[in-house]
């Protein structure tokens, strides 16, 4: 039996500032493994813990604690690290993000928290014992831990052999476990349910993360990558350099900089492993929030619902995207506390300007669904048969307003831009409403178009499906407010994100320009309680045990959708979870062989010229822009305009599957004649020679 003894102030911030000054010589003196593990622990739990000190928040639970802890010290990574870049830059020191410079520093920002928190909390701040004997026993917290480590074997034995037999076993581990906890939910003790939600949620994100050699091909990542790349060679992140609305993120500019420089790991890896382990943290985030409205076993099954979608699972896409949802889910689940006003205002700003500079369309997103909350409130106020018991203050939307216009605005510039831009191009298109066609290619298919095979039609009956859940879930809940645990404007909130997805769905351009899945995801923070509720409406005239059965029967299906589990199972080789070959495999995997190939031609280059590739091949999100290129997608067009396009060109890049397969790919995304022969394009290379191959690619010229 294990236990740990009670602690006063002086020995827990004791021990505090000894983790620091550890953390501080494993980095200096760069010894491995040690410099990852402190290093990842300290800043991303220290800065935030000391914050939560000394804003008082003692009696918060544990989970609670954590979740806010781990948004409060990447939020103080990034402004802190934005601070130190731009105050030490402008006085003469050039590299302010080195190791060095941000180690010495951060500590000495951090040796200041640990004092005020010391002395907010010397006199009343006691931490319980604690003893693990009831943890180690738990049988159902032990299976839970094994989920990461063989999701991890998993994609270790996919990479290394094609052997899919360990992921496979993983998910079914998983699914089985979510029933087993949820039908014996009375034997399951509530520390558990938190637990489960984070190795599972991690567990997903590793089975796509760690898929991949780099990062993904075609995915908004490649941009933030090279972007992030620019920070990390200078060790000083511009606005100007380069000056895209990519570069103005924070989470993109600063953050991986950041964490590269203290933990000396990889920039692939602060994308494939830092980041993904800070994104496992929404679910987490989201189960403090339901738990206030459901039952433990329906905020487990709704914080599932969550991190079971595709757009969950396939964060690596677009990890700007993902760390501006996890500061909006903490923004959410800070608004419905119950923590004094004082300090839920100051975590409210911090969460705001996380969300800010994180992500400029999350944030445009965010400000619209609280000023449209914030003008329903006061009219809803007025209505005596609502009780509108929380408000939402002008403080607070004006303030949210100004961050915006200043940073985004004032500072960046090109955010505030793009946003008119596309305001303007959404205006232009309501014309083309009732035009499928101008839809996204993913809405199309959720209209019914472009379904092609079993899987497809398999994988739109089951999201309908969670879609009627969600949508009577809500409309349940609205009917029956009075009765109804979650509050009015819990309430008002989620109507404004039901009518922001049916404007999604209605408004050509949105879906085109920004995604339905993206959208989706970050509605979901504030839906995804109502899937449970849904379901526990449409079949009440069953017993309680039949109905969460059917409900199980539904996410289940929901994760085996979304990991491309239908396709499996009918025998196309769709996922890259499972196979490698098959659609993802053959349009986002990046080999080491095309980033060889992409450095050499960038290195011997004679002088800038325009390099043809195919579809996936090319543009800011090809294997090419890995190294740095940029790749015109020519050989998509097989016409005469294409030969003599090619003519003006220089050199040829052919990538890993138009060399090892033969093939080329011609459009963006799953369609008929998406693939050709790489024999087709035979007239693309009349009058060129091989001048660099490594088995996987060549370059022509």
């Amino acid at each position: 039996m294990m236990v740990i003894k009670e602690l006063d102030a002086k020995q827990y911030f004791g021990i505090l500032l000894l983790l620091l000054l550890l953390t501080n010589i494993v980095i200096l003196l760069n010894i491995p493994f040690l410099r990852q593990i402190l290093g990842f622990l300290c800043f991303t739990l220290i800065p935030g813990l000391l914050l939560l000190q000394i804003l008082k928040l003692n009696k918060l639970g544990v989970t609670e604690k954590i979740v806010l802890a781990v948004g409060l010290s990447v939020a103080f990574l990034m402004f802190a690290g934005a601070f130190i870049n731009n105050v030490y830059y402008a006085l003469g020191y050039k590299t302010p993000l080195s190791s060095y410079s941000l180690t010495i520093s951060f500590s000495i920002i951090l040796l200041l928290l640990l004092f005020f928190a010391y002395k907010r909390n010397e006199n009343n701040f006691v931490i319980p014992n604690l003893n693990l004997k009831n943890y180690t026993k738990e049988k159902m917290f032990l299976i839970t831990l094994t989920f990461p480590f063989l999701s991890i074997f998993g994609a270790y034995l996919m990479n290394s052999t094609n052997n899919n037999m360990a992921t496979v076993f993983t998910l079914l581990l998983i699914s089985i476990y979510v029933i087993l906890v949820t039908i014996s939910n009375k034997k399951v003790p509530n520390w558990v349910y938190p637990i489960a939600i984070w190795t599972i949620s991690i567990s997903l994100l590793f089975m796509v993360a760690l898929r991949y050699n780099y990062l993904i091909g075609g995915s908004d990542t490649i941009i933030e990558y090279r972007n992030s790349l620019f920070s990390l060679k200078n060790l000083y992140w511009s606005l100007s350099t380069p000056c895209d609305a990519t570069n103005t993120c924070l989470s993109v500019g600063v953050l991986p900089t950041v964490y590269q420089s203290l933990l000396n790991i990889g920039l692939f890896n602060v994308y494939k492993i830092i980041f993904m382990i800070l994104i496992s943290f929404v679910p987490l985030t989201l189960y403090v929030l339901f738990s206030k409205y459901l039952t433990n076993t329906g905020a487990f099954l709704s914080s599932l619902f969550f991190a079971f979608q595709f757009g969950f699972i396939y964060f690596l896409n677009n990890t700007r995207t993902a760390i501006a949802i996890l500061f909006f889910s903490l923004f959410v689940m800070t608004f419905f506390s119950e923590i004094n006003e004082l300090a839920k205002k100051i975590l409210l700003i911090i969460f705001m300007a996380s969300v800010i500079v994180s992500h400029y369309t999350t944030t445009y997103i965010s400000f619209i669904m609280f000023f449209i909350l914030f003008l329903m409130i006061i009219v809803t106020k007025n209505i005596k048969t609502l009780k509108v018991e929380k408000s939402l203050s002008t403080i607070i939307i004006f303030l949210f307003f100004a961050l915006i216009f200043f940073w985004n605005s004032q500072v960046t510039e090109i955010p505030f831009t793009a946003g008119v831009d596309f305001l303007k191009d959404t205006f232009k298109t309501m014309s083309e409403i009732f035009i499928a066609e101008s839809r996204a290619a993913g809405l199309q298919r959720a209209m019914g178009e472009n379904i092609r095979s079993i899987p497809d039609f398999v994988n739109i009956i089951i999201y309908y499906i969670s879609f009627i859940f969600v949508g009577l879930g809500a409309i349940y809940s609205l009917i029956n407010h009075k009765k109804s645990k979650f509050e009015v404007v819990y309430l008002l909130l989620m109507s404004i994100s039901l009518i922001i997805l049916i404007l999604m769905i209605l408004v050509p351009h949105i879906s085109v320009g920004y995604g339905i899945t993206r959208t989706y995801q970050q509605m979901l923070v504030l839906l995804a309680p109502f899937f449970v509720v849904g379901g526990s409406v449409t079949f009440k005239f069953l017993k309680s045990k039949h109905v969460m059965l059917i409900i199980l029967t539904v996410l289940i299906t929901t994760l085996l959708c979304s990991v491309g589990g239908v396709y499996q199972v009918f025998g196309d080789p769709h996922s890259i979870i499972f196979n490698s070959q098959g659609y993802q495999y053959d349009t986002s995997s990046i080999h080491e062989q095309d980033i060889v190939a992409g450095n050499w031609l960038k290195d011997t280059m004679v002088k800038p010229g325009r390099v043809c590739t195919d579809v996936h091949g090319g543009g800011p999100r090809g294997p090419l822009a890995v190294s740095g290129l940029y790749g015109h997608n020519i050989l998509c067009k097989h016409n005469k305009t294409s030969y003599e396009e090619k003519l003006c060109s220089q050199y040829i890049f052919l990538r890993h599957l138009n060399v090892v397969n033969k093939k080329v790919t011609v459009t963006w995304g799953k369609s008929e004649g998406g693939e050709r022969n790489i024999a087709d394009y035979s007239y693309i290379f009349m009058g060129k020679s091989k001048i660099y191959a490594n088995g996987g690619s060549e370059i022509w010229n």
